[in-house]
């Protein structure tokens, strides 16, 4: 017989209990992201510029793929792997969702069942809002996955059509929407519907009909609720004072004042909303705040930042986001001993110049600012990227390990064992 003709042995796999193939297909099939990821990472404002790296979704592509690789192996690997394709669930086209949908709806089991995270990506632009088709089958999906957990939505413009929020799972922990505005009367629904809210990214709320922001009350306020992102001051102020239990919340993220106005700092007499820092400052253990550049001096923006830290005696971690570079005066900022951890996030090119002043303005702040820093973070993937050359070059392990400050990874690793790896 011609060697090249003979059968190929088939395939055994070894006499294993089920559940013993369970634990080895899942540690196979391992999420490269937490299943409740942090605000910062989804809750991306437009104007910030920020997206999931190419990175993070070449991850997410190839999680995906070696889960199908897994399913298809044998029938034995079918029944069991078949429900991590349906765990999480990351969409951006309606086709995608109509495909989803439909395997859900002929798969002879509960599908949808196994789905704890859906993530969806529309690609709208500010004037290209979502179709009501689109949204008609984003409602459908929804009414199918009743075990979701956490609901992730960027640049999906819903305009009138954000009632599909409504058909997601009484049992929602966390959403993130950004990118869009939604109905008050809408997001009011839907937070009475959701008791069990843990972490809300809440997209600005406004009534363009009344030209106002007005939240209307609810008769049962969200009583879990730690963590919070908004795109305003405002926006949290309305959180805080109509929908949020008082000193539930342990991380705010929102961004410095866009107008003298702005109640995070101010306050509104008009509307007589409260201030969310100072209401809940004392709670905070996490501040992510924005530098939002709206035409604002670098001491008026050193003076906002002071007036929301004055407020949170029990502050731990500041992450700091900007667009351009580092517009403090390290010197003008009062002395807060509470702060052990900084966060550092921005997006876009960062090139030699500004890296050379982010690490030079970042070996001052534990001498003039944040006495008792511990731990500098840097939050954005990209950054670490574009930051590591410069780094390596001008020996600058040796300068943070004097003063005592550990640098770390977006995740929590070591930035230097990181770069090591490289």
């Amino acid at each position: 017989m011609d060697p090249r003709q003979r059968l190929k042995p088939a395939a055994t796999l070894a006499e294993l209990p089920p559940e013993i193939w369970l634990s080895i297909l899942r540690e196979a099939t391992a999420e490269a992201e937490p299943l409740r990821p942090p605000l910062h990472t989804v809750f991306i404002r437009n104007w910030s510029r920020g997206r999931p790296t190419k990175t993070a979704r070449r991850r997410r592509k190839q999680s995906m793929t070696t889960k199908r690789n897994v399913v298809l192996v044998c029938k034995a690997w079918h029944s069991l792997a078949l429900p991590f394709l349906y765990e999480r669930l990351f969409l951006t086209r309606r086709e995608q969702i109509i495909s989803v949908l439909r395997n859900i709806e002929n798969g002879g089991t509960d599908l949808g069942s196994y789905t704890s995270r859906l993530d969806i990506y529309g690609n709208s632009g500010l004037l290209k809002p979502a179709s009501n088709q689109f949204l008609h089958d984003l409602a459908s999906l929804l009414s199918h996955l009743p075990r979701l957990l956490v609901l992730i939505i960027q640049d999906l413009i819903g305009q009138d059509g954000d009632s599909f929020l409504l058909h997601a799972s009484p049992g929602l922990e966390y959403i993130s929407w950004a990118g869009s505005e939604a109905s008050p009367s809408t997001w009011a629904k839907f937070v009475t519907g959701h008791p069990n809210l843990r972490t809300v990214g809440a997209p600005s709320a406004q009534d363009h009909r009344l030209k106002v922001f007005v939240c209307p009350e609810v008769n049962q306020k969200l009583e879990h609720v730690t963590d919070l992102a908004t795109v305003w001051g405002f926006d949290a102020g309305q959180w805080c004072e109509k929908w949020v239990k008082p000193g539930t919340i342990r991380y705010l993220n929102t961004a410095s004042p866009r107008s003298y106005d702005d109640v995070l700092f101010y306050g509104n007499s008009r509307l007589g909303i409260s201030n969310p820092i100072v209401t809940h400052g004392t709670s905070l253990t996490t501040l992510h705040y924005h530098i939002s550049h709206f035409g604002f001096e670098i001491d008026q923006e050193a003076r906002h930042l002071d007036l929301a830290l004055k407020h949170c005696t029990n502050l731990r971690q500041l992450n700091l986001f900007f667009k351009y570079r580092w517009c403090f005066e390290i010197a003008t900022l009062d002395p807060r001993p509470n702060i052990t951890t900084l966060g550092i996030m921005r997006t876009g090119i960062t090139r030699r110049r500004t890296a050379k002043q982010l690490f030079a303005v970042l070996l001052q702040v534990k001498d003039h600012w944040l006495p008792n820093l511990q731990v500098i973070q840097f939050l954005h993937e990209g950054t670490i990227v574009q930051l590591r050359h410069y780094f390596v070059h001008h020996g600058l392990e040796r300068k943070f390990h004097e003063r005592g400050i550990a640098l770390q990874y977006y995740d929590g690793a070591e930035y230097v064992d990181f770069l090591t790896v490289l």
